[in-house]
């Protein structure tokens, strides 16, 4: 039942955290772009860029955390084959 799937959502929660990385840093970039003054919103630039970077860490580590859940019920469903075979 449970096959690899805890090393499936621990790759996606990766994915998840770099790819979301990536989008806000391109979507403030290109919004300081449009501006003219770009010195006096840096410092909010900077800001939301670490708010988001938080959020979107807590959120891939819940997911991070899920996967690892599945690890458990993997193993535990692997040692319970493998005592079923051994009597």
């Amino acid at each position: 039942m449970f096959q690899n799937i805890s090393h499936k959502i621990i790759i996606c929660s990766y994915l998840f955290f770099f790819g979301n990385i990536i989008r806000i840093c391109y979507k403030e970039i290109e919004h300081v772009t449009q501006l003219e003054n770009s010195l006096s919103i840096s410092s909010v630039m900077i800001l939301n860029i670490i708010q988001n970077c938080f959020q979107i860490f807590l959120v891939s580590l819940m997911i991070y955390g899920i996967g690892y859940l599945f690890g458990c019920f993997e193993k535990i469903h692997y040692h319970d084959n493998i005592s079923k075979y051994e009597k």
